[in-house]
């Protein structure tokens, strides 16, 4: 992922998550075991949360928009955060409606290309 990635910072997470997007990148994701993930959705539900169920960090969101998915990446569990150069910024989406954050996500998050070993169930198909 190139250093152009925006960061937004999560204060509220004790493992101090920056997640980062780039619409003109993409995702490659290789999941090794499914058990350990867990997947949590806040008030809307328009996004999982992706989380390691053994340490508790917090890795990625993935949003889906018909057959398509994106997502934000938590560039402090990569083995160089400092490579990304840009400043984190402070964000607030409590006053989006779901059209509005889908609609800022599609256009704004990085588009997933692959997930192996497995893939995440889609909302209703666990």
């Amino acid at each position: 992922m190139p250093a152009e990635f925006s960061s937004a910072s999560c204060m509220s997470s004790k493992h101090r998550a920056q997640a980062a997007s780039d619409p003109d990148s993409s995702v490659n994701s290789v999941i090794h075991n499914l058990d350990h993930l867990s997947r949590y959705r806040f008030g809307l539900k328009t996004a999982d949360l992706i989380v390691c169920k053994r340490c508790g960090i917090y890795l990625a969101s993935v949003f889906q928009a018909g057959n398509r998915r994106y997502a934000t990446v938590n560039i402090n569990t990569f083995d160089a955060p400092e490579s990304f150069i840009q400043e984190p910024t402070t964000v607030a989406y409590e006053g989006e409606t779901a059209v509005q954050r889908r609609g800022r996500r599609e256009a704004k998050w990085t588009p997933v290309l692959v997930i192996k070993e497995g893939t995440l169930a889609n909302p209703g198909e666990e």
